[in-house]
């Protein structure tokens, strides 16, 4: 339970009380985005009559609230890091710095108008369970990434979540993240040769495209 509320403090902005740490964390990650998720889909019953388009934003709206904006600040730091940077210190250099930068922002419109514009667009007979999966499966994806990619060797939360997933871990985490394993494979090869591994931030990108990956594919498929 320790380990199921270590999970929940670091992934969302739900009242855990304590702090909490525990190296296993890493095995909630699908449970977190599990009650993302089932908290996702009792709130689309509820705005159901607001029409698909509010619904869905509010949605978005919804998922930045739950976990404090925390992947899309990865994301806007990974695309100016990556952007703009040439040399591993310099990527790591922009990543670090708090304000956002044309790549960044670029990343935010573009992430919110495709995952927007995909819910609208996902048939009615299985908007639960696309809305559920793009919660658990990024979560599960990132655990797996972390462990292909290992730390990029930066301090911070990141390069030690990292550092902590063990092979348990990822055996969990591969039961709902195996479709994306192609992309993560490429995330993971991607980061290690610019930077040797990974960090929080990368993290969090990989959370959001793998978000947007799932939606696409619900509207398209």
């Amino acid at each position: 339970m320790n380990a199921f509320l270590a999970a929940m403090q670091l992934l969302t902005t739900l009242p855990m009380g304590r702090p909490r740490v525990s190296p296993n964390a890493a095995a909630w990650f699908p449970a977190v985005g599990a009650v993302i998720g089932a908290l996702t889909i009792a709130v689309n019953e509820v705005l159901s009559l607001a029409g698909r388009p509010i619904e869905m934003a509010l949605i978005l709206l919804l998922w930045a609230c739950l976990t404090g904006a925390l992947h899309e600040d990865g994301l806007a730091d990974t695309f100016d890091a990556f952007g703009g940077g040439r040399t591993r210190e310099d990527i790591l250099r922009i990543m670090k710095d708090s304000r956002i930068g044309t790549y960044g922002a670029l990343a935010l419109v573009f992430s919110v108008l495709i995952r927007w514009n995909s819910m609208v667009l996902i048939p009615g007979g299985r908007i639960a369970a696309v809305l559920l999966a793009s919660q658990i499966v990024p979560r599960a994806g990132m655990v797996v990434l972390a462990r292909m990619a290992g730390s990029a060797g930066e301090g911070g939360m990141g390069g030690a979540f990292a550092r902590s997933v063990a092979r348990w871990h990822v055996a969990i985490a591969l039961v709902f993240a195996a479709p994306m394993l192609p992309l993560l494979a490429c995330l993971s090869r991607y980061f290690k040769r610019r930077i040797g591994g990974v960090t929080g931030d990368c993290l969090g990108a990989a959370n959001q495209l793998q978000e947007i990956a799932i939606l696409l594919a619900g509207a398209c498929l």
